[in-house]
């Protein structure tokens, strides 16, 4: 388990949060632990309500804050720096 995995796995204990991370450059907000993640696409083993496996990598479903996007995405988790809760 990677450090990323486990602080996002730490975030998640606490229940669905809102998360901020660096992804690609760009800082994004997005909403972990949605029980629908679960159900967004038909791809990878899905680990728990945030992490899905695909072969050797693994992803987090999230739903992006910061614009009006209604469905979730896969952030693949070598690629997330600086994850933290926000707070609210």
């Amino acid at each position: 388990m990677t450090n990323i995995e486990q602080k996002i796995k730490e975030i998640l204990a606490r229940g669905t949060r809102i998360v901020a991370f660096t992804y690609n450059g760009k800082r994004r907000n997005v909403l972990v632990g949605d029980k629908g993640a679960a159900f967004q696409g038909q791809w990878g083993v899905q680990k728990d309500r945030a992490i899905r496996e695909n072969g050797s990598r693994k992803y987090l479903i999230a739903r992006p804050m910061n614009d009006d996007t209604a469905y979730f995405k896969a952030f693949a988790l070598d690629k997330i720096q600086n994850p933290s809760p926000v707070l609210a």
